[in-house]
């Protein structure tokens, strides 16, 4: 099994439905009287429960305002699955990242009243940051994350183990900066939670008190919580947190477990409904204005909303493009000289996702609590089409005969990766090897094809020169047209399968009859814990401890099983499961062909001054991806692919496998370092001890002690 992607899930993780209209802040209304479409609301609760029945999410919840009147209030699925307990409306859940505006709010409050000024450096009130590095970053850096921090400092750390969020800040601060202030666009935990500390520091009262009494409670908030202590009556309506992706759900958090946060985390601890969530965006829409009382100012307001960065994020909505504000993130046109806003919200990564557009009055929120999933992505393009009046999704499948001329793989020069093209039910389908993948379907306006998450992002192909697709063009809004040339074998490279038995020949893992285990220390952003891998021929069993948190992987029989900390073990199934079966060493590092993949060496490569081959390998059930062989030896060096993290997603992650030993007849690696194409940073796995051992009875158990 490769190891990066259980490092990084150590880190991160029937179908019934309830429908009912919840009265509250937004009175019910029937959708015709709001001009709204009854049909068209029905079809859009139709596709949630679609990702449910197709297990693209463990439950969700979905919530249409349309002029403060609620016409839609629907639930799906479950609350917890384990215990088949019915998501109902109006339940609370882990918004995660949509805690940033509810700071952002906070922040801006302290503007307005001359206590904080957007181009104050950051160390005038934390002094920890007044070190060369960090002590131009500003507080305007923070909120447009724009300061150079990482992702997230508490990466790999028992963060549990700290008191506040003044510590996290902390951490930040003695975090090395991707860039200097104000270069760029890098989305940063890090940059928030010193924002929610600084609060703290500002308002003479903690940042939990503050935002509580200057906006929770004035917006009748109630049932919005900031940390979710054990006895609080409101977990009564608190749904549990999932993570993984279809087929591999598990759970990570019910709200009987101590609280997930136990301190303000201004990143992603906060907990709210979905009426709630849309109670903060009706202030923002009103110009800082509620119930005739002004909490933010007008200016406050326009700071917030402009559109700063662009995101580079998919888009769903036609003719839009997703900017970065001030902690919000703001969908604007940019047919004119400069973006327009059209409307602003905010996503979380449990499967959260808030949209308004103020000029239609129109809200919609979407809350799941399945780690992992792109529901909230897929659903955008159906709001877009059902009640924005956008192009429709539904797309025609094309013939496969028309498909096959463009499958293949194309070069890019300039970037030094390549787009891997493959059909798929009547669909194209993307692997920008180590980085991402995405589906594309015909566009019948200008003959193209579009992202089905991101329709700006096109593709076509350019048939004029030799071959049936001999160019690959890439055409983005904003950005100049990248042009692929399509790679073709040569007749002096080796025949796939005379490179795969190459491989077999330097590896000899087929020679293992018995057990392997392999012990060491896996290390992640500067944390470091331990690992014991077990591999036999047609079994695999991985344990992972990462400050504190443990997982457990098994593959047997075909099957693959999974358990996180005390959860219970879940087993993976589909493509999942495949991809977890593709990823056993003996798999990597054995008989490609005989395990079903189609395999095409496409070009030289060098691989740190390694002359080498790259080869492209897909296997069944999973993403392609591409493998480097020494052209000297036939060892595999290096491995770039997109890999499903149960509680993270499809990511980029390229591998690099080095100082070989050969235990049990087969020659494997003794250091593994893989690099996340996110900013998640590298991995680095080194096994200290390898040996053949005896199979103990229950070994391969996901239950074994």
């Amino acid at each position: 099994m490769n190891i990066s992607t259980w490092a990084l899930l150590a880190l991160s993780l029937f179908v019934t439905s309830a429908r009912s209209q919840v009265r509250g802040p937004f009175p019910p209304a029937d959708p015709e009287s709001v001009g709204l479409s009854a049909t068209s609301l029905e079809a859009l609760d139709a596709v949630v429960q679609g990702f449910v029945d197709d297990d693209l999410t463990v439950g969700a919840e979905l919530l249409v305002i349309k002029n403060r009147r609620t016409v839609l209030h629907a639930a799906h699925g479950w609350a917890d699955r384990d215990s088949k307990q019915e998501w109902k409306p109006g339940s609370i859940v882990c918004i995660r990242s949509m805690t940033k505006p509810i700071v952002g709010t906070a922040i801006q409050m302290l503007i307005d009243e001359g206590k904080l000024a957007l181009d104050d450096p950051v160390s005038k009130y934390l002094p920890e940051f007044d070190t060369p590095t960090h002590g131009a970053i500003t507080i305007r850096n923070l909120l447009e994350h724009r300061s150079g921090l990482p992702l997230s400092s508490l990466v790999g750390t028992d963060y549990k183990s700290f008191k506040s969020v003044r510590d996290v800040a902390g951490l930040a601060a003695k975090a090395d900066l991707h860039f200097k202030p104000d270069e760029q666009f890098n989305y940063s935990d890090d940059g928030t939670d010193t924002l929610a500390a600084l609060v703290g520091v500002v308002a003479g009262m903690s940042t939990e008190q503050f935002i509580q009494q200057r906006l929770l409670d004035p917006l009748a908030m109630s049932d919005t919580v900031l940390v979710f202590g054990q006895d609080d009556p409101r977990r009564a309506k608190a749904v549990s947190a999932y993570a993984g992706s279809k087929g591999a759900w598990s759970r990570f958090w019910s709200p009987e477990e101590e609280p997930l946060f136990p301190y303000f985390l201004g990143s992603q601890s906060a907990y709210a409904t979905c009426a709630d969530y849309a109670r903060l965006l009706c202030l923002w829409a009103d110009g800082g204005m509620h119930d005739g009382k002004r909490l933010l100012s007008e200016q406050a307001i326009e700071r917030g909303l402009a559109p700063r960065s662009e995101m580079m994020y998919p888009c769903g909505l036609t003719g839009l493009t997703t900017f970065y504000g001030q902690l919000w993130m703001v969908w604007s046109d940019t047919s004119g000289e400069s973006p327009r806003r059209v409307a602003f919200g905010h996503g979380g990564s449990d499967g959260t996702m808030a949209w308004i557009w103020p000029e239609q009055d129109l809200i919609v929120v979407y809350f799941t609590q399945s780690r992992g999933g792109l529901t909230p992505l897929t659903l955008e393009g159906e709001i877009d089409y059902l009640l924005l009046g956008g192009p429709s999704r539904d797309v025609a499948a094309v013939d496969a005969a028309q498909l096959a001329p463009l499958v293949g793989q194309y070069w890019d020069e300039e970037d030094s990766y390549y787009w891997s093209i493959d059909a798929e039910e009547g669909k194209l389908t993307a692997t920008l090897q180590g980085r991402t993948a995405l589906s594309f379907v015909p566009d019948e306006a200008d003959a193209t094809w579009k992202a089905e998450l991101a329709p700006q992002l096109k593709i076509r192909f350019d048939r004029t020169n030799i071959g049936p697709a001999a160019a690959l063009i890439v055409s983005k809004p904003g950005s100049p047209e990248a042009t692929l040339s399509r790679m073709n074998s040569k007749t002096e490279w080796p025949a796939p399968e005379t490179l795969v038995a190459n491989v077999v020949a330097a590896h000899h893992v087929s020679n293992v009859t018995n057990v392997i285990r392999r012990e060491g220390t896996l290390e992640m952003a500067s944390r470091s814990g331990t690992i014991t891998n077990y591999i036999a021929a047609d079994r695999g069993r991985s344990d992972i401890d990462l400050a504190g948190t443990k997982v457990r992987v098994v593959i047997r029989d075909g099957k693959v099983w999974m358990r996180r900390g005390d959860a219970p073990a879940s087993e993976m199934t589909g493509t999942a499961a495949q991809a977890a079966i593709a990823e056993q060493a003996f798999v990597v590092f054995g008989d490609w062909i005989a395990n079903g993949a189609t395999v095409r060496v496409l070009r030289e490569f060098d691989v740190d001054g390694q002359p080498s081959w790259m080869v492209h390998v897909a296997l069944p059930g999973t993403h392609p991806c591409t493998m480097f062989v020494e052209k000297s030896t036939g060892r595999l060096i290096r491995q770039d692919r997109v890999a499903d993290v149960p509680g993270a997603g499809a990511l980029g992650l390229s591998t690099r496998f080095s100082d070989f030993e050969t235990v049990g007849g087969a020659l494997l690696p003794r250091v593994i370092e893989s690099k996340y194409v996110a900013v998640l940073g590298t991995s680095r796995v080194s096994f200290e001890d390898q040996q053949v051992v005896e199979e103990a009875d229950g070994l391969f158990d996901i239950d074994a002690p």
